[in-house]
């Protein structure tokens, strides 16, 4: 944790893996409030077993004055700024803008467990949440750093485990798809449509963009065409057609969930 209003050098604290031992990797990172309303980062770093000696010795060479450099002391950028290191639990592999739920509250989680041609983490995991009690259904989604799965239990459950933890990179609420709206029928999905335009507050030009490489976009969608301007779509393609493609029909969808995230 950073002191409150400076910066954390939290690329200082990773160490690269060798062929004869495993590295420190950083899990993730956050920026939040503390008591007093001062901002603070937070950064979750996996020490694995005999690795821990690598901080040990950072610290002991910052604090010994005869290896101080010329400007600051051996080490002062990565530990100048840090207010505080504890050992992790739960709440600092949780990224969820939601608070943690409560120890015995049962819950859906998606757990971000880290890919690594080490060591086969997700198996760990699997079998960790077998002998704790939590459920995980046979559904993957594999991102390039991560693999995501969920799982049924609960927080006490999954502080039972240091070794399913230590699989893991973050820990969110799983939330469940909005099936209800596509299920509509067309004229019932146009009153909801319709109803959101009524109350949407759309972003001025100066607002952040976001730049999609996909297959096209149909513009002519309603809730589209007031967030994308016409000189904002081009094509690879010589014949100069933007619109989304007939079959794929990816592009259109993966611009709503770009300007809205979350409909419900």
């Amino acid at each position: 944790t950073s002191e409150p209003g400076l910066p954390l050098a939290y690329w200082s604290l990773e160490k690269a893996p060798s062929s004869t031992a495993d590295g420190i990797s950083l899990l993730n990172l956050r920026h939040e409030k503390n008591q007093q309303g001062q901002e603070i980062t937070k950064a979750a770093i996996f020490v694995p077993h005999g690795q821990l000696d690598v901080l040990e010795k950072k610290i002991a060479e910052y604090a010994d004055p005869s290896k101080d450099g010329k400007d600051h002391p051996r080490n002062g950028p990565l530990l100048n700024n840090i207010h505080t290191i504890s050992s992790a639990a739960v709440d600092a592999l949780w990224t969820d803008p939601d608070p943690l739920p409560e120890g015995d509250e049962l819950c859906w989680f998606e757990l971000w467990i880290r890919r690594d041609e080490r060591k086969d983490w997700k198996s760990q995991l699997i079998e960790e949440c077998q002998q704790v009690g939590i459920e995980v259904p046979d559904q993957t989604l594999v991102l390039p750093d991560h693999v995501v799965v969920i799982g049924h239990g609960t927080r006490d459950q999954l502080e039972s485990s240091l070794d399913l933890l230590n699989c893991l990179s973050e820990i969110r609420k799983a939330r469940p798809c909005s099936v209800g709206l596509t299920d509509l029928t067309g004229l019932e999905q146009e009153e909801w449509i319709d109803e959101a335009l009524a109350r949407i507050q759309w972003p001025g030009d100066d607002a952040p963009a976001v730049c999609l490489l996909d297959t096209g976009v149909n513009r002519s969608h309603p809730l589209i065409e007031p967030a994308l301007s016409t000189s904002d779509m081009s094509t690879v393609f010589g014949d100069g057609d933007t619109a989304d493609d007939n079959q794929l029909k990816h592009g259109t969808p993966m611009a709503g969930l770009a300007a809205f995230g979350d409909l419900r």
